[in-house]
This record gives structure tokens, C-alpha cells and sequence, in this order.
């Protein structure tokens, strides 16, 4: 039974939660509050492992000037957490706080930091024209990403940011990024302190955790005569830098400047929405072709402002080697809002996009099994045939699969690679037909008898099959003729950044109709 006074103390104090995890019963317990500060739909009860999981995501991005304090996104919205834990023999014990007015009042937030750099940095523009210098360190951990990662990350910055000094200026560009702007000194010596900037963090790198640094430069006011275009030119020089293979430090160069201005604009912002996982996820319905009834639900990815296609993103990750980012981030996402929402969710289950040229390694994979162990159940992995994958990745995948309880589908099957040895290789739950050959199929004698011969193949072999890029009535009516078990595609229901629970009834009496006939 709460004590009146622990009542009393959730009231007066809001933005402070409690939670418990009892080891033993393997159950966990977390107050009102520690729910509504996550934003998370109030339970009685959670499993140990559920609760560690949400712990273990709430420490993913520590603050780099507070203790026990981290940074949390979902969406557009950011807030910043201060935890405290006592780790017992029996469980655990702890609170949360919400100190986002106090890290917003701290001017701990990026575009605070940001302005605050640069005024200081135009303050001495405006009073003196000696030499001064602006660099871009980029942080380039080659690791397992997971706790120690981040906290390797973290160490990192940490260590370029205590260099700051009157004469050395330091800003956050993110977590994985500092600039500086170093005054008051001659070339040579810039030079050797950015050196001994770069060696100091790369000193952070620990067992598993390799640091390293790139770091690209400009000069005032020989190439920059205001704020904010040093930090421009420092910040491509930095992008040369890190896309090179020879050079750890670039000076800014005019001309690949006015050549690469519209790719570097795009990088930097491809790499703000991957370094602050500015990405969020739509969700598409799959629904029965017996009963439009929906199934499942394919987790599609966006970014939160819209400023990248998912093409772009895509496009860009594999030009700029960060596909494996892109894989790891989609995993963690997507079974952290599923964890989060089961009750939107029900039985119905979660498809999710592999990139087999970079599946998770077996650190992260085992990671995110012990958070999300139990709901890997409710997931569909899709493999794209857009790439050939190895006989190695294969048995990956299929291992992992079976160890965890997932299904495996191929996606835009007849696209690239596919062929009969391949699925025999992989032997798939489900088989998505690709859309390109679902377009127009009811006038196409060619893609039916394709299709048709899919169809049949995996009915026989007990693969479900899954028509993709359904838009029209007609396309609608000939699979369900044909024998398809699932139906997904902008007709039956467009990807929504929410849940929903019904398809419009119209277009599911419909599909009973026409299933009825077939």
C-alpha cells in the first residue's frame, strides 16, 4: 500500500518518477509520473526485461556537461532525463527526472549551443583581424554500437571540449562532433593543438571501441570573414576530410567548394538525421485477402522534417558506407516503438526492412535480444532482392531467426537476384511479389503467367505470398483470383504515421466479396 506521503510527493513533484525491478520475480513496477515523462501508456506491471530494455534506450545518449543525464527523441520532441539507480542484490531501485527546462536554461541544447559559439566567435571578428582558425572534429568510432560505444563517444567529446580555453573557443556541432575556433596563435601551433585535440580522444577508445578522428579546417580571414561562413567552410572541409582515404585533416578548398556545394549540403544533412536519429517510421497495412482483415503492419522509414526520401537516405548511407547505421537504427526503432505501443499493435505483426550487405553484428543483434527478446515474435524480416546476399548472411539471418521465434519474408521478390535456388536457400515464410510486376497485371498476359507460376510454387512448398504495390480494383480482384494470401499497396491502405486498426470498409467488403467469387 503507497504511503499518503509518497502520494503526496508524486503530486508536488511531477517530473520526478520512481521505478523498481525485483531480479527475483523477474517483475518491475514504475509509478505515474515515470510513465507520463516517457510519454508511455500507464501498465501496473512490466517485466524485468521490459523495463531494462527502456532503461537501457533512456542511456543511449548521455549528456556531455551533467552526470546520470541523457537525452531522449521521439519525433520532433527531445527532452533530457537525469536517472539515479540503486542496484541491490534483490532489484533495482530509482528515480527519473525531466530537466529539460533545466539543460534548455543551462543553453545545453544544440541550436543554443550553436549560437552561443558563433557569437563569441563574431565577437572577436568584430573587434580584431589577427589570424584565427575554425575547425570541424568529426568522431568516428568503428565499434559494436551499444552502451559502451556511446559512452566511448561520449569520453571522446568530453576530451576535446576540456581543451577550451580563452584563446581556444569550443561549440557542440552534435554528440559525435565539436568545432573550435583557436585564436591568438601562429600556423604551426594551431596545428600541433588539433593534433593533440585528435590524439586526446582518440586516447578514449577502449576494448572493442576503436576512436578515431577527422578533422577539417579554414582560416580567418583569409577564407571567411564572418561566423557563420568559417563554420560552413570548416564543416566541408571536415565532410572531405572524412571522405577521404588518405588524409585525417583537409583544409577548406574554394573550388571542390562551388563543385560539391549541392552534395555536401545534402551529407550534412543526411548525417544530422542519422547522428541525431531524426528518423521516425510510417506504417503500411497488410491485410488478408480473405477478409481484409489487417495482419500485419511494414515499419517504412522517414525522416522527421521530410528534408531526405527514404531513396535518398538509402542512397546516400551506401556512398558514405553508414548502411549498417541505417540497420542498426531501424532495428532499434522499430522494436522500440513496438515495445512501447503492443496495445496498438494486438497479434498482428511488425515487418521490417534488413540490409543484408550489413547485418547486425552479433553484439548488437544479442543487444537487442536481450531487450526485445520476447517481441522478436511478433516481427517479419524482410530481405531484399534487390542485392545478392551471401550463403554466410543467409545462415545468419536464418539462425537469428530461429533463435528468436521471427519470420523471415523475401521482399520485391522478381526484382533482382531472385530465382528458385535462392528461395530454396532461404525457404521463406512469405514472398512479397514486387510491385513492378503487380502494376497493370490485369491487362499483362506476361506478369500473370509469371505470377501465376509464383503463386503456385510457394502454395505448394507452404510459403504465403504477399502482392505488393496493389493500386487499383483491378489489381485488387486478379491476385485475390489468383490465390494471394496477403494484399499490400496504396488501395487497400496508404503507410500512416500512426496504427490504424480497420482498412476503410468499403475497400475490405470488397475484398470479401471478390474472394468469395474467386
Amino acid at each position: 500500500m503507497e504511503s499518503l506521503d509518497l502520494n503526496a510527493f508524486r503530486r508536488f513533484f511531477p517530473t520526478i518518477g520512481s521505478f523498481v525491478i525485483d531480479k527475483k520475480a523477474h517483475r518491475a513496477f514504475a509509478d505515474e509520473n515515470f510513465h507520463r515523462i516517457l510519454d508511455m501508456p500507464y501498465r501496473e506491471e512490466w517485466t524485468e526485461t521490459e523495463l531494462s530494455a527502456i532503461i537501457a534506450e533512456i542511456t543511449y545518449v548521455p549528456c556531455l556537461s551533467m552526470n546520470n543525464t541523457y537525452r531522449r527523441k521521439s519525433g520532433a520532441e527531445e527532452k533530457w532525463l537525469r536517472l539515479f539507480m540503486e542496484d541491490r542484490e534483490d532489484g533495482v531501485s530509482g528515480f527519473l527526472q525531466d530537466v529539460s527546462e533545466q539543460i534548455t536554461n543551462r543553453e545545453q541544447s544544440s541550436d543554443m549551443m550553436r549560437n552561443k559559439f558563433l557569437a563569441r566567435v563574431q565577437d572577436y571578428i568584430n573587434e580584431c583581424r589577427e589570424p584565427a582558425y575554425m575547425a570541424t572534429l568529426h568522431i568516428i568510432a568503428k565499434h559494436n554500437m551499444g552502451t559502451e560505444g556511446e559512452r566511448a563517444i561520449a569520453d571522446a567529446t568530453e576530451a576535446l571540449l576540456g581543451f577550451a580555453s580563452d584563446d581556444i573557443l569550443m561549440g557542440v556541432k552534435t554528440y559525435k562532433a565539436v568545432w573550435v575556433f583557436i585564436k591568438n596563435k601562429t600556423p604551426a601551433l594551431a596545428k600541433e593543438l588539433i593534433n593533440r585535440m585528435m590524439l586526446a580522444a582518440e586516447s578514449k577508445s577502449r576494448t572493442g571501441v576503436r576512436i578515431t578522428l577527422k578533422t577539417g579546417y579554414c582560416e580567418y580571414p583569409e577564407q571567411g570573414v564572418s561566423a557563420d561562413e568559417l563554420l560552413v567552410k570548416a564543416d566541408f572541409a571536415a565532410y572531405e576530410a572524412v571522405n577521404s582515404k588518405d588524409s585525417r585533416t583537409k583544409r577548406f578548398n574554394q573550388g571542390r567548394f562551388e563543385i560539391t556545394r549541392k552534395d555536401f549540403a545534402e551529407i550534412s544533412c543526411f548525417n544530422k538525421i542519422i547522428d541525431e536519429n531524426l528518423l521516425v517510421y510510417h506504417f503500411q497495412p497488410v491485410v488478408s485477402a480473405r477478409d481484409g482483415e489487417i495482419v500485419a503492419y511494414e515499419a517504412l522509414m522517414r525522416s522527421t522534417d521530410g528534408s531526405l526520401s527514404p531513396g535518398d537516405i538509402i542512397r546516400i548511407a551506401e556512398n558514405q558506407n553508414r548502411l549498417y547505421d541505417i540497420e542498426r537504427l531501424t532495428f532499434s526503432n522499430v522494436m522500440k516503438f513496438l515495445s512501447c505501443n503492443r496495445e496498438l499493435f494486438k497479434d498482428r505483426k511488425v515487418l521490417i526492412n534488413s540490409i543484408t550487405s550489413s547485418v547486425l553484428s552479433e553484439k548488437d543483434f544479442e543487444s537487442l535480444a536481450d531487450s526485445y527478446g520476447e517481441l522478436f515474435g511478433n516481427t517479419v524480416w524482410e530481405i531484399t532482392e534487390q542485392t545478392k546476399p551471401t550463403d554466410r548472411v543467409l545462415e545468419t539471418i536464418k539462425e537469428r531467426a530461429q533463435r528468436v521465434g521471427c519470420e523471415i519474408a523475401i521482399d520485391d521478390y522478381g526484382s533482382g537476384y531472385a530465382n528458385t535456388n535462392n528461395l530454396l536457400k532461404i525457404f521463406p515464410n512469405v514472398v512479397k511479389i514486387d510491385a513492378e510486376l503487380i502494376r497493370d497485371i490485369d491487362s499483362n498476359n506476361h506478369k500473370q503467367h509469371f505470377v501465376s507460376g509464383i503463386i503456385y510454387f510457394c502454395t505448394v512448398n507452404g510459403i504465403r505470398v504477399l502482392a505488393e504495390g496493389v493500386e487499383t480494383a483491378k489489381e485488387l480482384a486478379w491476385v485475390i483470383k489468383a490465390g494471394i494470401d496477403y494484399i499490400q499497396g496504396y488501395y487497400t491502405c496508404r503507410p500512416q504515421p500512426v496504427v490504424v486498426d480497420n482498412i476503410d470498409v468499403k475497400i475490405k467488403e470488397e475484398i470479401i466479396r471478390t474472394a468469395a467469387m474467386a
